[in-house]
Order: C-alpha cells, then structure tokens, then sequence
C-alpha cells in the first residue's frame, strides 16, 4: 500500500457543527469547558471524504477514560476550507489536567444528506469528481480509538479549545493495484497558541 500524493501541504482551516452542552450538575463548583473543532483542506480528484465521529474521549490525570462528547455527525472533510467552521462539540468537564483526548470513528451515518443529494451510503465514504463512490474501511479506530496527543488542563470558569487537524491527504491509503483506499486517520491536534502538533496513532486494543 501507497500513501496518495494528493497535495502537498496541509492548509489549516476551520469547520463546525455545533452541539449544545448543558451543564452538567454532577460536576463540582469549579469547572471549565472544553470545545472541540476540526479542520481540514480540500483534495485535487474528490468530490468528497465523508468521515463519522462517533464520540470523543478523554483520560484524567487523576482517572480512567470518560466519553464527554457524542457528535454522531457525518462531515464531509473537503468542506472544511475558507473559513467554514465546525465545531464537534462543547462540554463542562472537572478542571485540572488530562493525559489524553480520543477520537472513536462512527459505524453509523447520520440522516443528512451528501453532496449528490442522496442519504449517506455509509458512515465513511467518498466520492470522486464522476460521483463514484466508494466506502472507506477504518484501519483503527472504528472501535478502540485514536488517541490523540499530548495532555491538556481545564481551568476554572475559562475554555479549553481543541483543533483535531484531520488531514484526509494523509488518512487516505491507496492501495495497488487496485486503487482502493482505506482510512488510516492522520490527526494533530492544535491548542489556540499552536501548541500541540503531535500525529494521531491508533490503539491496539
């Protein structure tokens, strides 16, 4: 299998879907909030890369795995260019640090549609400039995760935002001869100050 040169640099921009977060009552006094986004750039020969984030985790310092985000949504990752924003979600959490943040790729699509008008086919998918389609199988992360950098802080009463890069040129493996391609998400996740660049890496179990 072959990674597709498919461009040659990443250009960061932001996209959203915005999901409400309630605040939670079981949560102490201090508290802040963590807001999660992702973007992306668009690909020369594709119509469009449809990815489904199913929930997103995060690891306490002090504690095991909690799923503090359900977007369910299905995005099209070529959208994501000049400015178009979208949020993957906002949500009270304890303040101190946590080690990890995860990203589960869905199964299931949502109930929109794509951009041939039609329901969605699969959860992951794309469609080339004929209107081809063809369903992307996950190499990890459809059910352990992709675990996503380094640590982060809640602090109290601010917000802690969150950019998953998600570079479809590099998460998209072709594989010969017969030009297929898999999914091997290729994520960085970014603080507002550019402070984390690190690649997602799938978990073995």
């Amino acid at each position: 299998m072959r990674r597709t040169g498919l461009f040659s640099s990443l250009a960061m921009v932001a996209g959203t879907l915005l999901l409400s977060g309630c605040p939670n009552p079981d949560l102490p006094s201090a508290a802040g909030t963590l807001s999660v986004r992702m973007v992306d750039a668009g690909l020369p020969g594709l119509a469009g890369v449809y990815v489904t984030v199913g929930h997103i985790d995060v690891h306490p310092q002090d504690g095991n795995w909690k799923t503090v985000l359900v977007p369910q949504t299905t995005v099209n990752l070529l959208e994501l260019v000049n400015g178009v924003q979208v949020n993957l979600g906002l949500t009270e959490l304890s303040t101190g640090p946590y080690t990890e943040l995860r990203l589960v790729i869905g199964s299931i699509p949502d109930d929109t549609l794509n951009i041939l008008a039609t329901p969605h086919p699969y959860a992951n998918y794309l469609i080339d400039e004929s209107g081809r389609v063809q369903e992307l199988k996950v190499h990890g992360g459809l059910q352990t995760g992709i675990t996503l950098g380094d640590s982060f802080s809640i602090n109290s009463g601010k917000t802690t935002m969150l950019v998953l890069a998600f570079d479809a040129a590099h998460s998209l493996v072709r594989a010969a001869p017969s030009g297929e391609y898999t999914l091997q998400p290729a994520i960085k996740v970014l603080t507002g100050s550019n402070q984390w660049d690190k690649t997602a890496s799938s978990e073995d179990g």
